[in-house]
This record gives structure tokens, C-alpha cells and sequence, in this order.
């Protein structure tokens, strides 16, 4: 219950902000590694997502993480293998964006009438 609060809660502060209409060129949300609320938002409100983290990743990706992700989606695993690195790459996955690929972040994108897996289309 907390948990689902605290998403309605960060919906509601983000379209107050970005929901009245188109977003501007330069709109975006900085995030941390415990926000990752806002990476979903931004994808909803169409606005940049900037992580700011002035401090090393406090927990890693389990070692079959990356195995899984290749089976399970395996064109999306190609593509963020060949990404530039100015981009969202498997570097970014693997370090720090691995927990947004989770089932805990899937039920928010559903809630949000998102994809269930970022990058990829309903």
C-alpha cells in the first residue's frame, strides 16, 4: 500500500508539472538510482530522464541477469549491444537500469499504460 501511494503521489506532483499540455524542447527529470519512478514518468510525459548519482551504484546486477535478458528479449538485447554510447546502452542496463527491466517495475508501467518493458511497444 505504501509502495502503491508513493507512485500515485509521484503521478500526480509529475503531471501537475508536465501534463497541461506539450512538452517544451528542453523539459526533462533528473533522477537517482533509488528514483526510478522517474524514468517511467518521463517516458509517459514524453520529457528527458537525466540520472544524477554522485555516488558508486550501491547494489549490482545478479550474475544471470545478463543471460536472462538475452533470452527474454533478445532484440532488445541486440540493440542495446550496438547502441552508441551517447545513448541508453547495455553498459547503462547492466550497471545501474537493470532493476527497471524487474517484474516490481513492470506492475508501474502497466499502471501507467505503458509498455511492461521499456523500450519496446504494447
Amino acid at each position: 500500500m505504501i509502495i502503491r501511494d508513493h507512485r500515485r503521489e509521484c503521478c500526480s506532483v509529475v503531471e501537475k508539472i508536465f501534463g497541461q499540455g506539450p512538452s517544451m524542447e528542453g523539459d526533462f527529470i533528473v533522477i537517482n538510482f533509488f528514483a526510478l519512478e522517474g524514468w517511467s514518468l518521463a517516458e509517459l510525459f514524453r520529457v528527458r530522464c537525466i540520472v544524477a548519482a554522485p555516488y558508486v551504484v550501491p547494489y549490482s546486477a545478479p550474475s544471470s541477469y545478463e543471460r536472462h535478458f538475452k533470452k527474454e528479449h533478445p532484440l532488445l538485447y541486440e540493440y542495446l549491444q550496438e547502441a552508441p554510447t551517447h545513448k541508453v546502452c547495455w553498459k547503462d542496463v547492466i550497471h545501474w537500469m537493470w532493476p527497471i527491466f524487474t517484474e516490481f517495475w513492470e506492475s508501474w508501467r502497466r499502471d501507467l499504460n505503458l509498455s511492461s518493458c521499456p523500450f519496446t511497444v504494447n
